[in-house]
């Protein structure tokens, strides 16, 4: 039986508004592991290192938690060995899009994604999200569950097949 869903994928698949979704429609708790990341340090250090570190460690302080929860991750969750290590053992939800579909989403969106854009309201590098979107892929697709591409269906159709997956995996009733 599960007690832990993980949704991972790219920045701007919709894993947090799918999460939360999803959450309420089933009643359980959900947890946004990005609402526990200080994004300004990664914009000051130039570099992901202790951003990583701090991921790292609430994705193990969430994962141990004795409670049925329903997670989202950042998209880069997946490149450290020890958090894929981490996500294995639970069941993963890889909400997939294509790079067109991820711009489409990220272009419209008001929120910083500082691996992409040098300031908030800059556009993305579409250069930088498609060496992400290359080097990703091959983790996602590693670690999990299931894969629901998200390209041609709306947040409704995707939380109802994630339900269906819950009810299959005995996650809820």
């Amino acid at each position: 039986m599960i007690d832990k869903v993980f949704i991972i994928g790219m920045t701007g698949v919709g894993k947090s508004s799918v999460g939360k979704k999803i959450a309420m429609n089933v009643g359980i708790d959900f947890i946004d592991i990005d609402d526990y990341l200080n994004t300004n340090i990664l914009n000051k250090n130039k570099s992901d290192k202790k951003f990583r570190q701090i991921e790292h460690d609430e994705l193990k302080k969430w994962s141990i938690i004795n409670k049925k929860l329903i997670i989202s991750t950042g998209g880069g969750i997946i490149e450290r060995l020890d958090n894929r290590n981490i996500l294995k053992n639970f069941y993963c939800i890889y909400l997939e899009a294509s790079i067109t579909q991820l711009l489409s989403r990220l272009q419209s969106s008001n929120e910083f994604r500082p691996l992409i854009q040098t300031k908030r309201g800059n556009n993305i590098n579409i250069k930088s999200l498609k060496k992400l979107y290359d080097n990703r892929m091959k983790y996602y697709s590693e670690i999990s569950s299931i894969t629901i591409n998200t390209d041609n269906i709306n947040q409704s159709q995707i939380v109802e097949k994630i339900k269906n997956e819950l009810i299959k995996n005995e996650f809820i009733n």
